[in-house]
């Protein structure tokens, strides 16, 4: 199965695109959001963000706490990357 890649993503939907660094968290991207009268953004799953971060030796605590801080609560823009939830 081929995985879409950052380039791959950016060419559909344009260069304004923001990622998560490092790359690793490619592996995480579910989809693009499609907003009205705004840019896209990268839609991360919550889930699997954790597991890396669990993969690298934290809790699943302290990924909470770390994606809650770090990823959720960083505005980078218009195009800051989204986390979701599945519920």
């Amino acid at each position: 199965e081929h995985e879409m890649t950052r380039q791959d993503i950016a060419d559909m939907y344009g260069d304004e695109l923001m990622f998560l660094d490092p790359e690793k968290f490619d592996k995480c991207i579910i989809g693009v959001a499609i907003r009205c009268g705004m840019p896209s953004s990268v839609v991360y799953d919550k889930d699997e963000l954790i597991k890396v971060y669990m993969d690298e030796g934290m809790s699943e605590e302290e990924a909470l706490e770390f994606i809650s801080y770090n990823v959720e609560g960083a505005y980078v823009g218009e195009t800051t990357p989204l986390v979701m939830e599945r519920l």
